[in-house]
């Protein structure tokens, strides 16, 4: 079993066994963002804070958060239509 520690970088392998998934899906993630990343030759390498903050909600909240305004602005250009669909979404809730 390998042990998450927050200030060891990891393989794609070894965080595809600490988050059970196979390391062609881990790479996948990365490729579309949802996991941090940094490509040294060939290979990924992930820091294990980073993969930390897949298990803390608040970091999640706030990345998904930052995701979303970010994709309301610039769908939205003007000032003032990116609070009017913010709270649109808020209200969804």
């Amino acid at each position: 079993m390998v042990q998450l520690d927050a200030r060891v970088v990891y393989t794609t392998a070894d965080a595809a066994k600490i988050l059970k998934l196979s390391r062609i899906t881990v790479e996948r993630q990365i490729r579309r963002g949802t996991l941090k990343a940094v490509k040294l030759g060939k290979a990924y390498r992930l820091l294990g804070r980073d993969l930390l903050a897949l298990f803390d909600w608040s970091t999640y909240a706030r990345t998904a958060w930052e995701d979303l305004s970010r994709e309301l602005r610039a769908r939205y250009p003007s000032a003032r239509a990116v609070p009017r669909a913010i709270a649109q979404v808020r209200r969804r809730r």
